[in-house]
């Protein structure tokens, strides 16, 4: 046996199970529902884990017989998903997705200095989109709507105990205690949009299009995991929580497209588009620096909390210019393109967090593509 990644796991000794069902409801001919579900179960039940030396270092490490732990790797989902379509509906052809995910990962024990711990981390995520499209002339389509979602995350991260932790390695991992891993959060996301075709000539047809978004933040009060542990492990009495609170987002992207067909076989296209991230607000706000005073408690000096270190979105503009033909049995496409963001987002490795910075992504390349057949039958 290979011994894994000590962060991640592996599926060795790995019991999975899918369960995917989807049928088609035919209401009338204009209109149609597909759905569908799914239940997945991805879990470690092994008596083979990772023991440590912890003698030497860095660690050594090799796969053993006889490991046991309260919290093992695993993956747990179930997902719900409705289509709706109609052809004609005042006019227009109308679209609409309801769906539903819920998802918890656990991850294997992993030595934190003197201890070991195991984190765990599960998400809820609804979302919804209507969109309705028309041909308002012979030479103008356009499509709108509206689409949003809910993101829910919990987190906590199993401590085990320490006395039989560290005299077997790793191997065997009793539960001690429970404490928070990331702040409680949840995003909520509400969009309109607008997208038109229009047919300049016979050869020449543009695109464009608008989004606005408006995005709200919800952060939990938190005491940093840190702080969390220590007072667990019985080195402190207690701790200040860093401030949750909400943020606002407020955002416009657009999209700008030409599309030039000379002749049949022949295209030549150029295209702008935005996009738009926020960063995990789970893994940028909670973090603190603590003083611990005289009665073995922390208090918070300075920490990101919500309304002193406001979360910036990151948005993208992006480039695309390109080609393609069809010439006897030869296809093909050349694309160049190219994006920049005003600015970045950071992970550092060692915390598992991440942060920002004012420093300018940029992403540009060219991509070729073709196709021949060899013989016609």
């Amino acid at each position: 046996m290979l011994v894994p990644d000590t962060t991640q796991g592996s599926l060795q000794d790995n019991e999975t199970i899918d369960i995917l069902a989807s049928t088609q409801l035919q209401i009338d001919e204009k209109q149609t529902l597909d759905l569908s579900a799914q239940y997945y179960n991805s879990e470690q039940d092994t008596d083979y884990g990772i023991q440590y030396d912890l003698t030497t270092y860095p660690f050594g490490a090799e796969i053993s017989d006889g490991f046991e732990s309260d919290r093992q790797a695993s993956t747990e989902r179930q997902q719900y998903n409705a289509n709706y379509h109609n052809t004609e509906l005042f006019g227009h052809e109308v679209y609409a997705q309801l769906s539903h995910r819920t998802e918890e990962l656990s991850f294997i024990p992993f030595i934190y200095g003197t201890y070991f711990a195991a984190s765990e981390q599960s998400t809820d995520v609804t979302s919804a989109r209507v969109a309705l499209s028309k041909d308002w002339t012979e030479k103008l389509k356009l499509t709108y709507g509206i689409d949003g979602y809910q993101d829910k995350l919990d987190s906590n991260k199993m401590i085990f105990n320490q006395g039989t932790s560290i005299a077997t390695g790793g191997l065997v991992n009793d539960e001690f205690a429970t404490v928070g891993r990331y702040p409680g959060t949840e995003v909520n996301s509400i969009a309109g949009f607008i997208q038109g075709d229009y047919e300049l000539t016979n050869k020449l047809s543009a695109t464009a299009g608008m989004r606005y978004q408006h995005l709200n933040n919800k952060i939990d009060d938190f005491v940093s995991s840190t702080v969390q542990t220590d007072i667990a492990l019985g080195n402190a009495t207690g701790g200040d929580a860093i401030p949750g609170g909400s943020t606002d987002y407020n955002v416009n992207l657009f999209n700008l497209g030409l599309n030039y067909k000379p002749t049949s076989n022949l295209r030549y296209f150029a295209n702008f588009s935005q996009g738009f991230e926020l960063p995990d607000p789970a893994k940028f706000y909670g973090q603190g620096i603590y003083a611990k005073n005289a009665a073995n408690y922390y208090e918070l000096v300075n920490g990101s909390n919500v309304s002193g270190t406001e979360l910036d979105g990151i948005k993208t503009d992006s480039y695309e210019l390109g080609t393609s033909f069809n010439h006897n049995n030869l296809t093909g496409q050349l694309t160049g393109y190219y994006s920049v963001s005003d600015g970045s987002i950071d992970y550092d490795r060692s915390t598992l967090l991440i942060t920002q910075s004012d420093n300018k992504k940029r992403v540009y390349g060219v991509e070729a593509k073709g196709d021949m057949r060899l013989m016609t039958m």
